[in-house]
């Protein structure tokens, strides 16, 4: 039993392989060969955002052209949180968001990792972490260094420490200005709305 099932899964997953898309086989070399959702399910962009030429997320260089994430008024719950890869804290809650990404529907629940890697990293240092981790969750990389000019735009509350997330639905909005201690604390968050 334990061979038959073995061989299903390697024939699943020479199937899987073999039906990647063209688009996949022109990767970067070396990148990794987990699918990536986010490039798969939103090929031009990311929200409202065009991705930035072969990168899988957008740069976004003026702030005013993020902030429509921040207003949305549909059905969803959108969970937005701000991070860096230099930032150990974020890193350390980051499968935090994967696995709320895998147990949430993104119909109902969308997530977005905003990106304040500096403007020099986001094309080498980000790009190589989200291809090696593999990160499945839509990153935007902002690059504006206006910062107090923004920052009281996203939240007053913030004083411009990292990590930070936003969780709203329609006019109700939860900041939260510390790293999550656990996946329940985020978990809980997000329960909140629904």
């Amino acid at each position: 039993m334990r061979h038959l099932l073995s061989g299903l899964l390697a024939l699943t997953l020479f199937c899987t392989a073999a039906c990647q898309s063209t688009e996949k086989e022109q990767q970067q070399e070396g990148e990794s060969s987990t699918p990536v959702t986010r490039v798969d399910t939103t090929p031009n962009q990311i929200m409202h955002l065009a991705l930035t030429d072969t990168l899988p997320y957008p740069i976004v260089e003026d702030f005013d052209d993020l902030a429509p994430i921040f207003s949305r008024t549909d059905d969803k719950i959108y969970v937005i949180n701000f991070w860096a890869t230099w930032c150990a804290p974020c890193v350390e809650e980051l499968p935090y968001f994967e696995r709320l990404a895998e147990e949430t529907n993104p119909e109902e629940v969308e997530i977005v990792m905003v990106s304040l890697d500096f403007r020099r990293d986001v094309r080498t240092k980000l790009w190589k972490f989200i291809k090696n981790r593999p990160f499945d969750l839509p990153v935007i990389a902002l690059t504006d260094s206006k910062t107090n000019v923004w920052i009281d735009k996203v939240d007053p509350e913030w004083g411009g420490a990292i990590p930070i997330t936003i969780v709203y639905h329609q006019d109700k909005r939860l900041f939260i200005a510390e790293q999550f201690a656990n996946y329940e604390e985020l978990a809980t968050a997000v329960r909140s709305f629904q």
